[in-house]
């Protein structure tokens, strides 16, 4: 599916030129529309993450270009260029602040919260993100906080599952570590910081 128009936004990702250079933009498309606050608050997770003072963390964002540009792709206008870009898409409902396990349909830990492509050697530089699966697997602990928090949480979790994919697309590597960022599968736990609620999904 990478590199393919599958999203709404598509369009205007094919008019947006890469001229190979040195500064890397991340631009972020979503096939459901989000507030202008969820845009900035996704963002700002992203940025708190790779800027965070942990050691732990810092190592495993390492290889991440920390002066990268966060782009919305419902912003991308006609004629507008990059020197390097990772395309993100985020699927699904990316701006409910009341979801919905998944109930019986699929074990939770089935469900991918996140995805690259690997073509004939190479990581492609377009990663996915589920919204709705990652809403899925939070779904009970999100019950017990205030909309507000809610929204942080969310927006915390598809930060970290898009910095996992950016990590495999930066590094060239489809390996993964046994916790932090990196780990290969992520519980709820994970998502929220915490040591609370269990309920594992993948996080290839």
């Amino acid at each position: 599916m990478a590199g393919q128009c599958v999203l709404a936004g598509c369009p205007a990702q094919a008019q947006l030129a890469v001229v190979p250079s040195g500064h890397l933009s991340v631009v972020v498309f979503a096939d459901r529309p989000m507030k202008p606050e969820q845009w900035s608050g996704l963002f700002a997770a992203i940025q708190a993450r790779m800027a965070t003072d942990d050691d732990r963390s810092a190592a495993e964002t390492r290889a991440l270009d920390a002066n990268a540009e966060l782009l919305r792709g419902d912003q991308i206008r006609p004629g507008m260029t990059v020197s390097r870009a990772i395309t993100v898409y985020l699927h699904g409902d990316c701006a409910s602040t009341q979801p919905e396990p998944m109930g019986g349909m699929r074990r939770i830990d089935s469900i991918p919260l996140g995805w690259v492509r690997q073509i004939d050697g190479r990581i492609e530089p377009f990663l996915h993100v589920d919204c709705s699966a990652i809403g899925a697997v939070l779904a009970n602990p999100l019950r017990r906080l205030g909309v507000a928090r809610r929204k942080e949480v969310m927006n915390g979790a598809m930060a970290q599952v898009i910095l996992h994919e950016w990590i495999h697309i930066a590094t060239q590597s489809p390996g993964h570590a046994k916790s932090g960022i990196e780990k290969a599968v992520y519980s709820a736990d994970d998502l929220l910081g915490t040591r609370t609620f269990s309920h594992p999904a993948s996080g290839r």
